[in-house]
């Protein structure tokens, strides 16, 4: 009996050893089978199975057919292969541009297992670099990755051969991991974790002082958000705070994000994660950043992701820019700054320095037209030469609108607001719709309003803007992205 046992144990090898053999001979033939591709989103043998298919699968055949004279049979094709759909990871000598909405993620491999490199937050033209099945190999602003876009027509147009989709309120989002742990990262043993307001917050800090001012700043936005804007956010608060003691930590995480490296802000926020520091700032300048930033989380919740960026850094400056009292509480029909009088100067910083530009660029013809800012794009926001003039337009752009009192402008932004929310497309035409006004009469208002301000008054002595306050607050000088 033990005999036969040994004489049938290699056979039973043997069989499994040719099994196995048969297997992997099947797969290297059908590199495309479901199998292989489902293996890819699987924890472990994911890279393997990426690695096995990019090592097996055929050659594509030519986008625009075969050469002339070639000859390529169907039957010599491998079973599943649709060169159609199959290219492989290379560059192509003329890469196309494709279009990517906002939520798409750019992953390092094709698989959603794969980390994330960022998510995209608005509209973007790509570079096409290469194509396996819904899985694009793009280039981006110097990033290179993999994006799933699913039942994604080449052929179709911007985007997928319709108009962009329409914004609209979503629920809050969490906060990416990844994210959030390159931020914490650099807090290292000095992190504390607390909260600011109804947001969880990490810090390096210790100063009783600031971060209680910065929680009470904190704990007031949402309520006062609802009532300027006559919007109700969707969910609860659901994001992350990071905030930095000093201003290295936070130039490191700004060098390594493609999206604002290079834009030397004072924070940002993106997938969830807000992150600012403190360094030599005052009280005050850290806490409008800290405003800025949560209307950020607030505008996804209540109006939608992907806005332009004159509504999404208007909404987020109007109410980063208001006066604080003495007792913290954050007044928003009210501009931040003072006045002070130094060598038969008049000193300005805050809001009113930004009000005083305005006027300065109105002036000189600088400011655009109302339907030329609203019709930028976030890359011609960020980067232009005139962003900081872009912002501060912006933010008193949102704050004629709702304060002026001139008749159906505050309840027409409110309504436009709330239609966008709902999935109207936030377009100038729309807007100006619900204004009731023509581009002329908005402008003509506008540039009325601004050198009549109460707030500034004609002064005998020469107005000069603070060197250190009169640049814009929140994503600061320049702020970056909107957030997501």
């Amino acid at each position: 009996m033990k005999s036969e046992r040994r004489n049938t144990l290699p056979l039973l090898v043997l069989t499994g050893i040719l099994g196995m053999m048969g297997f992997f001979a099947w797969l290297t033939r059908n590199p495309d089978a479901e199998l292989v591709r489902q293996a890819e989103d699987w924890p472990v043998v994911g890279s393997w199975a990426t690695w096995f298919r990019d090592r097996y699968l055929p050659p594509p055949a030519a986008e625009d057919g075969n050469a002339e004279g070639a000859f390529t049979p169907e039957s010599f094709r491998p079973e599943g292969w649709a060169p159609e759909n199959r290219t492989r990871e290379t560059d192509i000598e003329s890469p196309d541009i494709i279009w990517v909405l906002p939520g798409a993620v750019l992953r390092r491999e094709p698989a959603a297992s794969s980390p994330a490199v960022y998510e995209f937050d608005a509209v973007t033209t790509v570079i096409r670099l290469g194509r396996r099945g819904d899985w694009f190999l793009i280039r981006d602003r110097g990033s290179r990755g993999w994006v799933y876009l699913e039942g994604y027509d080449e052929q179709g147009g911007p985007p997928y051969g319709e108009a962009p989709e329409p914004t609209k309120a979503l629920m809050p989002r969490s906060p990416d991991a990844a994210s959030l742990a390159a931020a914490r990262e650099l807090l290292g043993e000095r992190e504390r974790v607390g909260s600011l307001g109804p947001y969880v917050a990490y810090s390096d800090l210790d100063e009783s002082e600031l971060w209680s001012y910065l929680d009470g700043l904190a704990a007031q936005v949402e309520t006062l958000y609802s009532k300027r804007y006559g919007l109700e956010p969707l969910g609860n608060p659901a994001a992350a705070l990071v905030v930095y003691r000093g201003e290295l930590a936070y130039r490191l995480l700004e060098k390594r994000s493609p999206r604002i490296a290079g834009l030397h802000s004072t924070g940002h926020a993106s997938r969830g994660v807000a992150v600012l520091f403190v360094g030599d700032r005052s009280l005050d300048e850290v806490g409008t950043t800290l405003v800025h930033e949560l209307v950020h989380f607030l505008n996804r919740r209540a109006i939608g992701p992907a806005l332009p960026p004159w509504i999404d850094e208007g909404l987020a400056d109007d109410l980063a820019t208001a006066d604080v009292d003495a007792g913290g509480r954050i007044r928003p029909g009210e501009l931040s700054g003072d006045r002070s009088e130094a060598g038969g100067r008049l000193v300005i910083d805050g809001a009113l320095a930004t009000l005083y530009r305005l006027r300065g660029a109105a002036a000189g013809g600088e400011l655009l037209p109302f339907a030329r800012l609203t019709s930028l794009q976030w890359e011609e926001f960020v980067r232009s030469q005139q962003r900081q003039l872009l912002y501060g337009t912006s933010a008193f752009w949102v704050r004629y609108l709702l304060d002026s009192g001139e008749p159906g402008l505050a309840a027409g932004f409110r309504r436009f607001l709330a239609a966008v929310g709902a999935g109207k497309p936030a377009t100038p035409e729309m807007l100006r719709d619900y204004l009731g006004r023509d581009w002329a009469a908005l402008d003509e208002g506008f540039l009325r309003w601004l050198e009549t301000h109460p707030a500034l008054p004609s002064e005998p002595l020469t107005p000069v803007p603070s060197p250190t306050r009169s640049r814009p607050t929140g994503r600061g000088a320049p702020p970056p992205t909107p957030s997501n």
